[in-house]
């Protein structure tokens, strides 16, 4: 499919919106910084607990944590949410034109592995309904709302029980067993075969096997799947491994 046509189907609220880590390149946090991914969030607790720098956020964060019985959990806890809500949430007007575009489309549903709540701000300084959900959300919920999906929970209503039990904290494997247990995984299908076009923006397939098994079980995925991704730095090296995954689907560099 070409671009062209895919513009079109979006304009004609026949598409799903799949973000990735990328789409957040370039946004403001509420503290004024530029929004990182997970990795980047773990490196910087890596810093500040003054160990070796590692990208996994899930062996990161348990080491920040420290054991579950300890006096000291809670507090860390409620730290860690802290730190996690200024740097995964977005300031007022803290996004650019270009994520503001694209979140501004009629789509039929906005899927997430992002943590950050980018999408709600923008559809909040403009006025425009949507509402969030989780893994923890049915599949009715889901269904009956104007809804973006977040795959890895979403910081803004983080306390502790979420982030015990709703909230993600990993880095390369998004999602997990209770994906393919709840019922977003249906609506995440029943999504995919609805749709003239998918749009993924900032994503790897690399890392997300849950997302790769679902994707490549759609018959005629090649005809519908439309990767949106930034151009290489100069002097960067293409990851062979994500372009093996993609080298059958459509991409666009911009």
């Amino acid at each position: 499919m070409d671009l062209e046509q895919a513009v079109k189907h979006i304009i004609d609220g026949d598409a799903v919106l799949f973000l990735g880590a990328g789409f957040s390149r370039e946004a403001r946090n509420i503290s004024n910084n530029l929004m990182k991914d997970a990795s980047g969030f773990s490196k910087e607790l890596c810093k500040e607990m003054n160990v070796r720098e590692e990208d996994d956020l899930g062996k990161v964060s348990n080491l920040y944590l420290g054991k579950k019985q300890s006096e000291e959990y809670y507090c860390k806890a409620q730290k860690l949410i802290a730190k996690l809500q200024n740097y995964f949430i977005c300031a007022q007007n803290g996004y650019t034109n270009s994520q503001e575009l694209i979140v501004m489309q009629e789509w039929m549903r906005i899927y997430t592995t992002n943590y950050d709540d980018i999408v709600e701000r923008i559809c909040e300084d403009k006025k425009k309904e949507i509402v969030p959900m989780t893994l923890r959300n049915s599949q009715s919920e889901i269904m009956q709302h104007n809804s973006i999906v977040h795959l890895n929970g979403l910081v803004r209503n983080l306390d502790v029980d979420k982030l015990e039990n709703e909230f993600k904290l990993v880095t390369r494997s998004y999602l997990v067993e209770d994906f393919n247990k709840s019922e977003v995984k249906y609506c995440f299908q029943q999504d995919l075969k609805n749709a003239r076009v998918i749009i993924f923006v900032g994503t790897s397939l690399r890392y997300d096997l849950d997302i790769q098994r679902v994707v490549y079980s759609i018959d005629n995925i090649r005809d519908k799947a439309i990767f949106i991704d930034r151009k290489l730095e100069k002097d960067e090296e293409p990851d062979i491994f994500e372009k093996m995954k993609r080298s059958h689907l459509e991409i666009y560099y911009l």
